[in-house]
């Protein structure tokens, strides 16, 4: 099976074939000029139909800069998986999106979405989601974009640009971006905060809700066929951020600061192409990193890390991986096709308090078995079904050996209807963060002590916790995909996800009297008993399970018969079945979402959660509204014998975003031509979260400027295609 091009006509290998692509260069396939090129993309038992697919208009209604932010967009319509998609750029394979990311969307001709566990065969992964994103044949264009936004709520504002070159001319195609950002500080007088007891009003304008800052990146990625059977992709990066934060004022009277710094420099290079039936893939990547730290006027009982302000990491990972795809033998249903990987990463981690170093070494190997296939006429009434078996073991350094295993499938018994699903068993070592990240104290962190009943400002000690053991998981997921006008204008979804976690990594929660009994050395306290050191480092609990239900609705319509107008629908809900944790042997399961809920991180977890959209295009125009609820919550601060329960209200936000091309708002000017205005505002009704304790309070740790520091915010961006 090829790709192949051609004059236009009917494609006789149906919507997808894309896995035995790429024996012959793409340069000779380049059909000759004036005959438009007609894409067959294979063998539909492979992949199956793709839930939906975006034309250029379709892709224009978003109103993107660049290919991950429309990405992102679209990820968020489909939603409630925690694994991330695989993408393809003309039906080849890359390793991630740092090759793509900041080319326009100008340069995308389509995009196919298809469904959980297509990428079963693609590569070793039976579960993952298949996005082919299709490249135009030739485009040379250099775009500017530059935007504001302000925050009335908050006074702060925020700028950012970038000027980016694509030239794709196949089969080689280049980019180079440049990026900037600037972030302004919002402190606490800001937003009104009311401060601690027996501290001054005047304390809120030397600390920040959000620190100053700024950064910037550049970009490049190159790729282009460098044998008849082989193509290579080269990306680099180099970025440099820095935040300053103001953390209160010390016993001393001085103020506190802490500013972080950061650079980083990354390579990647992929070559994918084939040896006789084999489909090869090898990426390998680099990166380095450093990060300095400097907290000023620290105090606590301990100084023992207190030997200089400064806190310096050096970080350093290595990967090397092949991955190894062929057919094996042809059952009536299609081929049964083998997939291998092999893979070994290094990560490095330097401070002062030593040097960590993990290995990591896995092989694994997947099957695709096709059942049946209405396209070879062996389905009878049963469709298209294919099998998935995942197998992979991996050895990490100071841990030992690792299985994991999945089983899935993927049926569409009919034109309308599709199902796939799957069940994951493994494990997986921590990573070098969680375990040997720097220690660093952060002092004037605002904290809710259960004990005593009152919020007050402590130390927050962060780092590693070289305690972490080794997570295991099972996974369960199911999805159904209903189609009931036969195509993609009208799609309807629900999808399961049950999860069951041993040795869960968690962010430290927030303090409640469970919490001081189970890890009471995390807690220190001067001899009146007031709380004035945390170690929030990560831990880990016994077993944390969910249950999930997803239900989406997708309406796309082009009205009155015309593709220059467009007009479409998402909406989702998802709810949360059952959501427990056993912190350790010792206590009961705790109800993340009942009376006694746990916040992990600090955060609580609603039942019900909604989202949904709609756009409407018409030639160069463009308007977006979304909008998200999240249903009531509930914190647990204390025990039963003195009860107070913070109750989250439920919360309603809603944002817009209008854009207009330079040519339909002043068509006489030629220069705003290929220019783009777009105005955005977050938060339109600029929603609060109220919090309320036992007694009809709101805590002081949850009033609402610590939870949306920002507020409702306006954006102004100008975009010019050069």
């Amino acid at each position: 099976m090829k790709r192949f091009s051609g004059a236009v006509g009917k494609a006789p290998y149906g919507p997808l074939l894309l896995l035995w692509f790429g024996s012959a260069p793409l340069h000779a396939q380049t059909p000759p000029p004036g005959i438009p090129e007609v894409v067959v993309y294979g063998d539909r038992a492979f992949f199956g139909k793709p839930e939906r697919t975006l034309t250029e208009d379709r892709i224009s209604s978003y109103g993107s800069s660049s290919v991950g932010e429309l990405l992102d967009q679209i990820a968020r319509e489909f939603g409630g998986r925690r694994e991330p998609p695989v993408y393809l750029i003309d039906g080849k394979r890359i390793s991630g999106l740092g090759d793509i990311d900041s080319y326009p969307p100008e340069a995308i001709r389509s995009i196919q979405v298809f469904a959980p566990g297509s990428a079963s065969g693609l590569i070793a992964s039976t579960t993952r989601r298949a996005i082919n994103i299709v490249l135009k044949e030739q485009v040379r264009v250099t775009i500017g974009r530059a935007a504001v936004e302000i925050a009335p709520t908050s006074g702060s504002r925020h700028l950012d640009g970038d000027v980016g070159v694509t030239d794709i001319k196949r089969p080689r195609r280049f980019n180079m971006t440049l990026r900037a950002r600037h972030d302004e500080a919002i402190n606490e007088s800001d937003r009104d905060v009311v401060q601690v007891e027996e501290t001054a009003a005047s304390l809120g304008q030397f600390r920040t809700l959000r620190p100053t800052f700024r950064d910037a990146e550049l970009r490049a990625s190159l790729a282009d066929q460098i044998t008849p059977n082989f193509r290579a992709i080269v990306s680099a990066r180099l970025a440099a951020s820095q935040s300053v934060a103001r953390l209160g004022v010390a016993p001393s009277g001085q103020a506190r600061q802490q500013d972080v710094q950061s650079r980083l420099a990354a390579l990647e290079i992929q070559t994918h192409g084939d040896i006789g039936k084999w489909l090869i893939a090898v990426d390998s990547s680099y990166d380095l990193g450093r990060r300095r730290i400097r907290t000023d006027n620290v105090s606590r009982f301990d100084d023992a890390l207190l030997k200089s302000p400064y806190v310096v990491t050096r970080t350093s990972r290595f990967t090397l991986g092949v991955e190894a795809t062929r057919p094996l033998f042809d059952l009536l249903a299609g081929p049964v096709t083998l997939s291998l990987r092999a893979r070994s990463s290094r990560d490095g981690i330097a401070t002062r308090e030593r040097d960590f170093v993990q290995w990591l070494t896995e092989a694994g190997a997947s099957l695709h078995i096709p059942i049946a296939s209405s396209a070879s006429g062996s389905s009878g009434a049963i469709g298209d079904l294919s099998l998935g078996v995942d197998l992979s073991r991996s050895r990490a350094s100071r841990v030992g050996a690792l299985t994991s295993s999945t089983l899935s499938f993927q049926w569409q018994p009919n034109g309308w209807l599709q199902l796939a699903g799957s069940a994951t068993a493994g494990s997986t070592p921590p990573g070098v963060d969680f375990l040997a990240g720097p220690l660093l104290l952060t002092p004037g962190v605002r904290y809710f002590d259960p004990l005593r009943g009152e919020t007050i400002d402590v130390t927050q000690l962060s780092g590693g916790n070289p305690d972490l053991g080794t997570q295991r998981q099972a996974n369960r997921q199911l999805t159904m995909t209903l189609s009931p006008l036969g195509s993609e204008r009208l799609q309807l979804t629900m999808a399961y996800e049950g999860v069951r976690d041993r040795n869960s990594i968690i962010a430290f929660p927030q303090a409640s009297d469970l919490l001081l009994r189970a890890f009471p050395g995390r807690f220190r306290r001067a001899f009146d008993g007031a709380l004035v050191e945390i170690d929030a480092r990560p831990i880990s609990v016994k077993r944390r399970s969910e249950d999930q239900l997803r239900f989406g609705l997708q309406f796309d319509l082009p009205p009155l018969g015309t593709k220059a107008t467009r007009f479409h629908f998402a909406a989702s809900h998802t709810v949360l079945i059952k959501s427990d944790a056993v912190l350790t042997s010792a206590f009961a399961p705790i109800d993340l979402l009942g009376s006694n809920a746990l916040g992990i991180g600090g955060e609580t977890s609603p039942r019900h959660v909604g989202d949904a959209s709609l756009d409407y295009t018409e030639r160069g125009l463009g308007i977006r509204l979304t909008g998200r609820y999240e249903g009531v919550s509930s914190l647990d601060l204390l025990d039963d014998s003195t009860p107070n329960k913070v109750r989250f209200a439920p919360l309603a936000t809603f944002d817009m975003r209008l854009f207009i091309e330079g040519h339909r708002l002043l068509p006489d000017i030629p220069w705003l031509k290929g220019a783009r205005l777009s105005a955005t505002i977050v938060n339109i009704t600029n929603a609060q979260q109220d919090a309320r304790d036992s007694q009809g309070a709101t805590p002081l740790r949850y009033q609402p400027a610590y939870r949306d520091p920002k507020g409702r915010a306006f954006t102004l961006e100008f975009r010019k295609r050069f």
